[in-house]
């Protein structure tokens, strides 16, 4: 009969000559051989079923057999556990949502591992993200997959306010996560300026191409292109870009410019058919509609030397395009005070009942009354956490 320690030494075994179905085997050959206690007890058993449930995607059998052998993962080999899942071709995020439920945040390392790397023939050291704050990234990005828009932006505003030090840049994911989450929550107003404020402190091209998302769906053509083409523009490698290339498409078929939008609707399928990667049916149905001569995988690379001069002509520095909030037009319903210290009251905007205060002027204090038109923009305030509308102007 198998010692407890062989049982674990085979099963190590196995996995590290990547044999996880046989592993599975083995274990399923001789649980039996041990009471449940014994198994779930030994960490290293423990440890190595998941990893081998993990490799072969069973992830229901995973959370089957923590609960029959009454087990969880310890803290110190949490981490490695999630790394293995992160380096699936597609992550399972529900699985990995559920899974991080399995440790308390606290219990995981606050320590920063440092490593040494070399880069263009200069070596330097790198300080790696503590446990915790890996936890925070990888459970925020599980709830925002899984549609979990309220509880992604409530854990994300936790991180923001728990850690002092970020590292990889996971403050500006956690700011991104909760404007993303307003915008799925119909608050697309709110997630814009975010976006835009986020995108001072980092310029990268997946939030310049979400700025272009919400411009496009507020029919702000213009707007969103000039946020595209400094996308696809930006760094970051071009098969990464497929979704940003189709938008860009969607903007140019928009302002009747089919050629062009044929050519990045056809880079974004060529793309994705060299990676292997699926081609969406309504990919497919946006580039049937042209009659254009089709363009094959031998020919991408003229395709993209061609697009490339299109973006880097598209916006010349003579046409500066208008990158300011969106305008409104609402009557004002009730003026609070309108004296030296500031005018201020409420405007009705569609079902929205909007307070403004602008500074006192002259010319304007007998004109802003209730019932007159005037244009507006929109800003939250942080204090109420409502919007205000802004930089009140007569509407001619």
């Amino acid at each position: 009969m198998s010692t407890l320690y062989a049982f674990s030494q085979n099963l190590k075994k196995l996995n590290g000559e990547q044999k996880f179905s046989e592993s599975l085997l083995y274990f399923k050959s001789l649980k039996s051989s041990f009471s449940t206690t014994e198994i779930g007890n030994n960490k290293f058993i423990v440890n190595d079923m998941m990893i081998a449930l993990i490799e072969t995607s069973n992830y229901d059998a995973l959370f089957s057999f923590l609960s029959i052998y009454q087990t969880k993962p310890d803290a110190p080999s949490f981490p490695y556990l999630l790394k293995r899942v992160k380096e699936k071709t597609t992550t399972p995020w529900d699985f990995v949502n559920k899974f991080c439920d399995l440790v308390e945040v606290q219990q995981l390392e606050t320590t920063c591992k440092k490593i040494e790397i070399e880069r263009k023939g200069v070596r330097k050291e790198l300080e790696l993200a503590s446990a915790q704050e890996e936890w925070y990234a990888l459970k925020t990005k599980a709830l925002f997959e899984t549609g979990q828009y309220e509880a992604c932006s409530a854990m994300s505003k936790e991180a923001l306010g728990y850690f002092e030090k970020f590292h990889y840049s996971y403050d500006v994911w956690f700011a991104r996560r909760i404007a993303l989450c307003k915008k799925q929550t119909g608050k697309t107003i709110e997630a814009l300026q975010e976006l835009l404020a986020l995108l001072k402190k980092k310029k990268d091209w997946f939030i310049q191409s979400e700025i272009a998302g919400i411009y496009f769906e507020l029919n702000e053509p213009e707007n969103a292109l000039k946020f595209a083409i400094e996308a696809i523009q930006n760094f970051g490698d071009l098969e990464y870009k497929v979704g940003l290339i189709i938008l860009i498409a969607d903007i140019l078929c928009q302002k009747g410019e089919n050629q062009w939008a044929f050519k990045h609707y056809t880079l974004s399928k060529l793309l994705r058919e060299m990676e292997n990667w699926n081609v969406p049916s309504s990919l497919i149905q946006k580039i049937n509609k042209f009659d254009y001569q089709a363009i094959t995988e031998d020919e991408i690379s003229q395709l993209i030397a061609e697009l490339t001069i299109f973006w880097k002509n598209a916006l010349p520095e003579r046409k500066k395009l208008e990158t300011r909030l969106r305008k409104y037009t609402g009557l004002i319903t009730k003026i609070l005070h309108n004296d030296i210290n500031g005018i201020d009251g409420f405007i009705q905007e569609g079902l929205e009942n909007l307070y403004f205060r602008t500074r006192y002027d002259v010319s304007m204090s007998n004109r802003i009354t209730a019932g007159v038109k005037v244009e507006f923009e929109k800003r939250l305030s942080e204090k109420h956490n409502k919007m205000n509308a802004i930089n009140i102007k007569l509407y001619d």
